[in-house]
């Protein structure tokens, strides 16, 4: 029949082609990518905003921003990557510093990249990553004085970064 929507053999059938693409395609399941396994469907793709949240771990205080705070995300399937980005110009909490917020709560534990524009890190901790758990993110120094960074980060910084997990 001229007007079959399905191929005659296995994998005999393509949807458009290099010069002849298809603009829109609406599906009321998955697609199942290399494979036709559960592990191989995805159902699910989201990309959309959050707004992080500065909070001290004692004392939650309130953050002044010269920018900012933005974030992004991009969910596939059970994977979460968030983007963020602020300058601060004060913070008047106290205790560790966490970011609330996140777009999804994590399972599992997850680690992250961090970038300062101008933050000088202490020489016992010469950078920092992202570390989240739960439903917040928090900064945790590497180097001789690993552990949680402290709000040490009240003076003027700019950072931004990336975490990846699964929910």
């Amino acid at each position: 029949d001229a007007n079959q929507l399905y191929p005659l053999s296995d994998a005999s059938y393509n949807i458009g082609a290099t010069a002849v693409r298809v603009k829109d395609l609406y599906l009321s399941g998955g697609v199942y990518l290399g494979g036709t396994g559960a592990a191989n469907k995805l159902s699910d793709f989201e990309t959309g905003t959050w707004t992080p949240s500065l909070v001290g771990s004692t004392t939650a205080g309130t953050a002044t921003f010269v920018t900012g705070p933005t974030g992004t995300y991009t969910k596939i399937g059970n994977q979460v990557t968030i983007y963020f980005d602020w300058n601060i110009s004060a913070h008047t909490g106290a205790g560790a510093l966490r970011v609330n917020g996140l777009p999804f709560t994590q399972t599992g534990v997850a680690v992250g990249a961090i970038m300062s524009g101008n933050y000088a890190f202490p020489a016992s901790r010469p950078s920092l990553v992202a570390y989240g758990t739960g439903a917040v993110m928090r900064f945790y120094g590497t180097g001789s004085g690993v552990g949680y960074v402290e709000n040490t980060l009240d003076v003027s910084h700019q950072i931004n970064g990336s975490l990846t997990y699964r929910v």
